[in-house]
């Protein structure tokens, strides 16, 4: 067995010696943000939508004295990819907005992890009813408030539930 000492100069970086613990919070918080903001496919992990994302970015507007709302803005991602599942849209769908379709794909990869397959949830009508009327009043008071990633969030929930109501109870499409 080694036990020779080594050093690695990343484990062993010391880049933030002579800052204070505030001074360090804010500047590896801001450059996880800032990563977020650029890298599309980090921004879909951790970004807007997020326990990573609200964490960071309340931590942050604490740290510098700013309104959550101003923070948020600065560092709202440029872009969001998810490189496991990429979705094709067909031309027809040209009206409709790529980050809403994006942003629907995203709530149900939240829902996967935190309730289990989202294809073999089958709620019948009353259960249908009351997701809706849930996701409507939250997006209510998200307008209410002027959340604004809230609101974008509580749309594609409510989006995917109607999407979910019309597959278990609409008619076919016959295409």
């Amino acid at each position: 067995m080694n036990t020779t000492p080594t050093t690695d100069p990343i484990w062993d970086s010391t880049q933030m010696d002579g800052k204070t613990n505030e001074q360090k919070s804010d500047q590896a918080i801001a450059y996880m943000l800032q990563r977020i903001h650029d890298e599309p496919y980090i921004a879909w992990y951790c970004g807007i939508g997020t326990q990573a994302w609200s964490l960071l970015t309340e931590s942050l507007a604490s740290l510098r004295g700013l309104h959550i709302t101003t923070l948020r803005d600065q560092y709202k991602p440029a872009s969001s990819i998810n490189p496991e599942n990429p979705k094709v849209i067909r031309e027809t769908a040209r009206f409709a907005s790529l980050e809403f379709f994006r942003r629907m794909d995203k709530e149900l990869q939240i829902y996967a992890c935190r309730k289990g397959s989202w294809l073999a949830w089958k709620p019948d009508r009353a259960t249908c009813m009351a997701e809706l009327n849930y996701h409507l009043a939250k997006l209510g008071r998200a307008i209410q408030l002027n959340d604004k990633e809230r609101v974008a969030e509580f749309c594609a929930d409510l989006a995917n539930v109607a999407m979910k109501t019309a597959e278990i109870h609409g008619a076919e499409d016959e295409e």
